[in-house]
C-alpha cells in the first residue's frame, strides 16, 4: 500500500511513502462503538489503497461536501480534537448534525472526548443539542458521564434538554454525574432553571 503524507508547511507539496499500513483492529460486535472509534481514527479515503489523515492540507485539496467521505469530514475533525479544520469545515458549508453510523454528530463525539473549543464552535455555528445517538447518548449525557463540567455548563447555557435519557440504563445527564461522583457537574444540572 501507499501511505500519503503532506507536508502543512506547503500544502502543494505531497510526499508519498511506500509503507505497509497496519491492518485496523476490531473487536466484537458486542462492542459497537469501538468499532465506530477505530473507523474515524483510521478512515479510508477516497483513494482506493491509501489512508489519509484530516489535515488542513487534505481538507484543502480535496474537500467535496457531496462525497461521502467528506460527510464524516467534520465528525472525525472533531473527534480529533482539530479545531482550524472544524472552523474550516464549518464555513465550507458542511452538515454539523451529519450523524455516523452509531447516531452520534460531531458535537456528541466532541463533548464525548473533552473538547471545549469545538463544543462552543459547533454550539454557535448552529449544531443542535440535543440529538440522540443510537444508543441514546446526547452530548450533554457524554460530557457529565466523562466528567467534562465546563463541556456540561456550554451544553447547558445552550439549552440542552436535561431530561434525555440514554437506551441501555435510562440515565439522564444527571444520572451519569451522580455515578461518577463529579459533585460539580451534580451542582450544575440541579440549579434551578428559568423558563
Amino acid at each position: 500500500m501507499i501511505k500519503r503524507t503532506l507536508d502543512l508547511t506547503n500544502p502543494a507539496c505531497e510526499q508519498v511513502q511506500s509503507e505497509p499500513l497496519l491492518p485496523t483492529t476490531r473487536v466484537s460486535l458486542l462492542d459497537y462503538e469501538a468499532n465506530d472509534v477505530m473507523d474515524i481514527l483510521q478512515p479510508q479515503s477516497r483513494f482506493a489503497n491509501e489512508k489519509t489523515e484530516i489535515s488542513e492540507a487534505t481538507v484543502l485539496k480535496y474537500w467535496n461536501p457531496e462525497e461521502t467521505y467528506w460527510k464524516m469530514a467534520l465528525i472525525r475533525a472533531a473527534f480529533q480534537g482539530k479545531i482550524e479544520i472544524v472552523k474550516f469545515l464549518v464555513a465550507a458549508g458542511a452538515d454539523l448534525d451529519y450523524k455516523c453510523k452509531i447516531g452520534s454528530t460531531a458535537l456528541i463525539w466532541a463533548s464525548r472526548f473533552g473538547n471545549p473549543q469545538i463544543v462552543q464552535s459547533l454550539i454557535l455555528a448552529g449544531a443542535k443539542i440535543d440529538f440522540q445517538s443510537c444508543q441514546g447518548f446526547t452530548a450533554l449525557i457524554w460530557a457529565c458521564n466523562q466528567g467534562y463540567a465546563t463541556i456540561a455548563q456550554q451544553l447547558v447555557n445552550a439549552g440542552a434538554n436535561l431530561n434525555c435519557t440514554e437506551k441501555l440504563h435510562r440515565h439522564t445527564a444527571l444520572d451519569k454525574a451522580v455515578q461518577w461522583n463529579n459533585h460539580e457537574i451534580v451542582a450544575l444540572l440541579e440549579q434551578p432553571r428559568m423558563c
